[in-house]
């Protein structure tokens, strides 16, 4: 008898529901910023994957260009 009032009391419901509204706020919370932290990654991957192009891309029209002068300065 004494088990079965315990739950009824107000303040043990009251508190039982906070308690699931907190943990489930934070669960929420934790999930929000893992979604937000695998988009950022998936950004910056591709912000460094395109920089790799550029600088590759950059440094072939370099390459090119010292090739052309060495054939030169040979000739001469």
């Amino acid at each position: 008898m004494k088990n079965s009032k315990l739950l009824t009391n107000s303040w043990v419901i009251t508190l039982s529901a906070t308690l699931i509204g907190v943990f489930a706020a934070m669960y929420l919370n934790e999930w929000m910023a893992s979604r937000k932290l695998t988009r950022q990654k998936s950004i910056a991957t591709q912000n460094i994957l395109a920089e790799f192009q550029a600088n590759r891309d950059f440094l072939e029209g370099t390459l090119e260009d010292h090739q052309e002068i060495l054939e030169i300065m040979d000739f001469l």
